[in-house]
């Protein structure tokens, strides 16, 4: 593939129509319906011009970001290969669309930062991601403060926050994915600033909650745990004595108070902290004798007795008695791809995890970086995320964060074949 600007990007409005496309990402209400229930947004008419600039003045994606194109046509063919088993292509045109969507983030963004002054490209990135989740906890301070509930940003039975995304569980991922972006960027590149995340989570504690997300939420308090911890040894130790217990007895007298605010405004509260009851007692999260606990096991017999190929994406519903999607994204790709597919798929999945352990990223980013990811690989089992396209988004920026070292400079992988 041969994709390098003619003028670096970030020296034209190019470098502001992507900061465009990041800043709208999310928001998946401010589309129309294309096919079925998908909808083409602002993100998306500007991510499809990216593309098209990029096949038409880009000479080559920089060579320490092909692996990750290699892969990503690798996983998108075996994808395809399935089809030979489908027996409604229709609702497999539908099951392989994400992909195309896929394809275009992923050929945008390595072209985008093929170029340029990397580090700038993470700051102004990093500034839009802040933008964007700042503007989403405006309507819940709104409410707080106002008693008055903004309609349009809350779920179709209006009573859990989306924002502007279609469902709770989109808005939930978007905003775990972006702070963990936000918080590894800021982490390698820009340590000073990490305490802005810090208080942004903060303030995004009552966002959390009014979501009623039982996962953001769990995954939301780590994030910050972990911001904190950072935060608070790598500080000087006038501010750990003096500053850092004042922080925290503030915020432990004060949070009784504000979930009580917060739940009798609107926030769903006791959903989002029931999350903590189920760890706790131990009970299942997803039980065997639930749709998706029967789509699981039901996966598992597919896989059994179509093991190359699968059922063909999309297609589990034509080859069972039970129409139930398979909730489950590793188990889907088994079943639906076969080992082929699934092969291709964990290679995609983790090559962000690895080109990061074999970086000359600093220890404590690896380390972010891998508890970071564990949870995002966690949120993938009950659930299947890579329709979405800042999941695609977040795998690539994760690449591509391995990829430059803290100086902005693109290296060589200490293993080899990522080379």
């Amino acid at each position: 593939m041969k994709l390098s600007f003619k003028k670096p990007l970030s020296s034209d409005y190019f470098f502001y129509l992507y900061l465009f496309f990041v800043m709208f990402l999310p928001f998946t209400k401010i589309g129309v319906p294309i096919v079925g229930k998908y909808e083409f947004t602002l993100a998306d008419l500007a991510i499809v011009f990216l593309f098209l600039v990029n096949v038409l003045f880009i000479k080559s994606i920089n060579k320490h970001f092909r692996a990750y194109i290699y892969c990503f046509i690798l996983f998108v063919t075996t994808v395809l290969a399935s089809g030979i088993m489908a027996k409604d292509y229709f609702a497999f045109t539908m099951g392989v669309l994400p992909y195309a969507f896929a394809t275009l983030v992923i050929a945008s963004t390595l072209g985008f930062f093929s170029n340029g002054d990397h580090l700038k490209q993470f700051r102004f990135l990093r500034n839009t991601i802040f933008v964007s989740l700042f503007l989403s906890a405006i309507p819940v301070y709104f409410q707080l403060i106002t008693g008055q509930k903004l309609t349009y940003f809350y779920d179709a039975f209006g009573w859990r926050y989306t924002f502007l995304a279609q469902n709770p569980n989109q808005f939930g991922v978007y905003m775990i994915l972006f702070f963990f972006i936000l918080t590894l960027i800021n982490l390698k590149y820009f340590s000073k600033s990490l305490v802005t995340v810090f208080y942004l989570q903060l303030i995004y504690i009552p966002v959390a909650l009014f979501s009623g997300s039982r996962t953001a939420t769990v995954i939301f308090a780590v994030n910050l745990l972990v911001v904190s911890f950072i935060l608070f040894v790598t500080t000087s130790t006038i501010k750990r004595i003096i500053i850092a217990p004042i922080i925290l007895i503030c915020v432990l007298s004060s949070l009784s108070s504000a979930l009580e605010l917060i739940s009798s405004s609107g926030g769903q509260v006791n959903r989002a902290l029931r999350v903590f009851d189920i760890l706790s007692s131990n009970d299942e999260v997803i039980g065997d004798n639930t749709p998706s606990g029967h789509s699981m096991e039901e996966a598992k017999q597919l896989f059994l007795s179509y093991p190359l190929f699968g059922v063909g994406m999309a297609n589990k519903p034509m080859y069972s008695e039970v129409r139930t999607e398979i909730h489950n994204t590793y188990l889907k790709f088994l079943a639906e791809t076969g080992a082929v597919g699934f092969t291709a798929f964990i290679l995609i999945f983790f090559l962000p995890l690895i080109v990061t352990m074999f970086s000359s990223s600093s220890n404590i980013v690896k380390l972010t970086l891998i508890l970071f990811y564990i949870m995002f690989a966690a949120m993938n089992w009950p659930h299947m995320l890579l329709r979405q396209r800042w999941v695609w988004f977040f795998m690539v920026i994760i690449f591509i964060i391995g990829k430059i070292d803290k100086n902005g400079i693109p290296v060589r992988s200490k293993l080899e074949i990522l080379n």
